[in-house]
């Protein structure tokens, strides 16, 4: 596993037609190293960013880095904490974060339309728990949520 995410943050390296990042979900009971793994990969690239949590404000403010690619790579040790806030907030992120590994973020809601610039995109990777990825599949299978990312059962 640590190889395989590895391998995915390195990705980026590889000449291809395609802008597209993508992503892959960790699934799996508590207490079977999803944190740990996530953690053993990508603390230790300088260009990957590990979190607990984030909100559209923060992105935002971190939109340019991504641009310039300082950071290539999010990684959420619990994905869950995303999803602790009001409904229309948590889906609001979600689909930030879908448009970061598939079109590119570019603006948010609030911020003028018109304005041309370059879209942000990188690497998403996640961590969650059974119960909470069974809540969520049948939404994120209707918003094509799912479909953008790898979903890697761990039973250890």
């Amino acid at each position: 596993m640590l190889e395989v995410l590895d391998a995915a943050h390195l990705s980026k390296h590889i000449c291809c037609p395609f802008e597209q990042r993508g992503g892959i979900m960790l699934v799996g009971p508590p207490a079977t190293l999803k944190t740990t793994f996530i953690k053993n990969v990508f603390e230790n690239h300088h260009d990957a960013l590990v979190m607990s949590d984030l909100n559209i404000q923060t992105l935002i403010k971190l939109r340019d880095d991504l641009r310039v690619g300082r950071y290539n790579t999010f990684a959420f040790t619990e994905f869950a904490k995303l999803y602790q806030r009001r409904g229309d907030t948590a889906s609001n992120l979600e689909g930030s974060i879908a448009m970061l590994v598939e079109e590119g973020f570019h603006k948010a809601s609030f911020e003028d339309q018109r304005m041309a610039i370059r879209r942000a995109r990188c690497l998403v990777v996640g961590a969650m728990t059974n119960n909470f990825y069974e809540q969520h599949y049948d939404d994120w299978s209707k918003s094509g949520f799912l479909r953008r990312f790898l979903w890697s059962n761990i039973n250890i």
